[in-house]
């Protein structure tokens, strides 16, 4: 698979590093609006500098097209990049509305192009072992669930949902399925809290960014049923730290989890899936029901 990198930011310049590394991937090249980052970074690693994302985009040479940009240019550069017959792999957050969801999922089907989405929180080794954990029937039939975000102000921004929630959104969607309501509290954009509804369970996700200055990262997961549970809490300082255990008849006990790196992982397993033709689990029909209900949370609030 040959790749190009929209964006020399943070996710777009370990996009670039990590995919210049990989065994059967080449990196072509690069591009960046208004920075030297791009050229900077294109040197360090020997590959093309492009002049703009549409240059790139018209390489006949690149097969997947990464979108590590600002979230309010991800519909219009994947559509491109789909109608100029390349895949693509856009960042998180995959758009900033219902209409650019739909633009994305139509051009992908127009195109018969994949279009895959970064999801980070799919591919963490900790939050993927509770998710197939509590899939696997180990915890019996699922009443419950529980994920909570927290963050300084450092993760503060004008739309906590999209930006910070949307992914555990995506989480509980795929493990339970779409609820049949949803309810919401917030305090501006700085904590918000939704439950969601099924007929049978009930599963609350909360963010917020207003913990004291210098608090870690912070995630907690936690998923019950009928035959046990399981928690995971999550931190990052200079290092990711975790906790994990599983209860079940009266026994608890720590889970180990395979710790790699999740970036690597998440590019990998999306260019193994383009590369075989099959990436139902991966695509923007995968996450389409959750970010609309992310949308609809977001409307929600006051």
């Amino acid at each position: 698979m040959n790749i190009g990198i929209i964006g020399a930011g943070f996710m777009g310049s370990m996009y670039a590093r990590i995919a210049k590394e990989m065994p059967g991937t080449t990196l072509i090249g690069v591009t960046a609006k208004g920075s030297d980052r791009a050229r900077k970074l294109a040197q360090e690693l020997g590959v093309r500098e492009y002049g703009d994302y549409r240059e790139l985009i018209r390489d006949t040479a690149i097969d997947v097209v990464s979108v590590c940009t600002p979230t309010d240019t991800h519909a219009k550069i994947a559509c491109e990049a789909l109608d100029a017959g390349k895949h693509a792999i856009v960042e998180f957050p995959l758009c900033g509305d219902e209409r650019e969801l739909r633009e994305i999922r139509d051009a992908s089907v127009r195109t018969k192009r994949i279009c895959a989405v970064a999801y980070f929180a799919r591919y963490q080794g900790q939050y993927a072992r509770v998710f197939d954990l509590a899939r696997s029937g180990t915890l019996g039939t699922i009443s419950n669930a529980f994920i909570s975000r927290r963050s300084s102000s450092v993760f503060e921004s004008d739309d906590i949902v999209n930006n910070l929630i949307s992914q555990d959104i995506d989480w509980v969607v795929r493990l339970l399925g779409t609820p049949k309501s949803v309810s919401c509290a917030n305090d501006g954009q700085r904590y918000a809290a939704f439950t969601f509804t099924y007929k049978d369970k009930v599963a609350i996700i909360e963010g917020s960014t207003n913990m004291p200055k210098g608090y870690p990262f912070s995630t907690r997961h936690l998923v019950a049923g009928d035959r046990g549970s399981v928690e995971l809490s999550w931190r990052f300082t200079d290092r990711p730290e975790f906790r994990m255990e599983l209860a079940t008849d009266g026994t608890i006990g720590p889970l180990e989890c395979e710790d790699y790196n999740p970036y690597r992982r998440e590019l990998e397993t999306i260019l193994d899936a383009i590369g075989r033709g099959d990436a139902s689990g991966h695509d923007v029909h995968s996450v389409y029901d959750a970010v609309r209900l992310s949308f609809e949370c977001r409307r929600m609030m006051r």
